[in-house]
């Protein structure tokens, strides 16, 4: 008897969405565009997808965002500027700038008073500084949908090893960058490349070192809650 040939198994396809009937490929396009910071009307444009189908994918995209905690809660943001403000930072003025989100939050369709925290989350990221590239928070997404599970379900609890790793590998990535940068305008200013450590430097570093240092707090203060809850139960 002639033994089989092995067949060949391909892994599993990640999906962005479960029970979706929707083409993969536009999916990733309605993603990056969100990602680059485009209005839907240019992801409905670029995807091919109905306009209810664009901003549903817009909308899970947001959640997730919130849910990894890449898009700061108003509570968070605050917390954070009030560090900042310790650590010798500007300080941040409550009043009119919340008063300019709220305002842009606002003339966002589909905007209820569920799902405003998120769009208030996504507009502190754009406009306060996020470090991430459209094409970073892109990659981000997707392996979101890897490691947590389909965008518009619940964030899957367990490892997410994968996740945290790419997430500190980019900030790591950015922290090289911005050395290189600095060290070739020192070269182009004819400075001594050794004395290139000036005060804005500095300042990029502490900011990316920083959030490092919380997203690590943050994963182990997780796993203690967790574990005293199983020690509970």
């Amino acid at each position: 008897m002639t033994p089989r040939k092995p067949v060949s198994v391909r892994p599993a396809k990640v999906a962005l969405l479960a029970s979706a009937k929707i083409d993969e490929e536009a999916v990733k396009i309605v993603i990056r565009a969100y990602c680059e910071g485009s209005p839907p009307i240019e992801a409905i444009r670029r995807s091919g997808l109905s306009h209810v189908t664009v901003y549903r994918i817009y909308r899970y995209v947001r959640e997730r965002l919130v849910a990894v905690e890449i898009y700061p809660t108003l509570s968070a943001f605050y917390k954070e500027m009030a560090l900042l403000y310790s650590e010798g930072g500007p300080m941040f003025v409550d009043g009119p700038a919340m008063d300019a989100i709220d305002r842009e939050v606002g003339q966002h369709r589909g905007v209820r008073p569920d799902n405003r925290p998120n769009y208030v989350s996504e507009k502190l990221y754009r406009s306060y500084g996020h470090g991430f590239t459209s094409g970073q928070l892109y990659r981000l997404v997707l392996l979101s949908a890897k490691q947590h599970g389909p965008l518009n379900r619940p964030v899957k609890k367990g490892s997410h090893h994968d996740f945290d790793v790419e997430f500190m590998r980019i900030l790591a990535d950015q922290l090289h960058r911005s050395f290189r940068r600095q060290n070739r305008i020192s070269r182009d200013e004819g400075e001594d490349p050794s004395t290139f450590y000036q005060e804005d430097l500095f300042d990029e570093t502490i900011e990316i070192v920083t959030k490092v240092n919380r997203k690590i707090h943050r994963k182990m203060a997780r796993r203690k809650r967790r574990r005293q809850a199983e020690d509970k139960s």
